[in-house]
């Protein structure tokens, strides 16, 4: 029997259907038509990036998009790492010390102090 939940991003929810354990199938909103084209959305929308670089920017709408479809990862467009996304942290259930950029954990298990890194809001950077 499948059962509904929401994948919360920063702003928007997108419902999920859980298949079996362990298993999700998303539904509802599609992604855009310029993440189809692997080509980042224009622009967050997210309130409050006044004041992030335009990079900063990319990478909140990137995060915000990959949450929204319910991704655990997405394409660095600078680096071309894959970074995982909130939905996955929130999935691991604990922070693993690895300094992830979306931790929702505060880098809470992050051992060496200069490993760690500045939060705009949004991310660690």
């Amino acid at each position: 029997m499948a059962t509904t939940s929401l994948a919360r991003s920063c702003c928007r929810a997108a419902p999920v259907v859980r298949v079996r354990a362990g298993e999700s199938k998303h539904v509802g909103r599609p992604l855009s038509a310029s993440h189809q084209e692997g080509q980042a959305p224009l622009q967050s929308t997210c309130a409050g990036t006044e004041g992030l670089t335009a990079a900063e920017k990319k990478i909140v709408a990137l995060h915000e998009e990959a949450c929204a479809a319910g991704q655990k990862n997405y394409v660095d467009p600078v680096t071309s790492y894959l970074v995982l996304t909130k939905v996955a942290h929130l999935e691991r259930g604990h922070c693993c010390g690895s300094s992830c950029r979306h931790c929702p954990y505060g880098q809470t298990n992050v051992k060496d102090p200069s490993k760690k890194k500045r939060f705009n809001s949004f991310f660690y950077a």
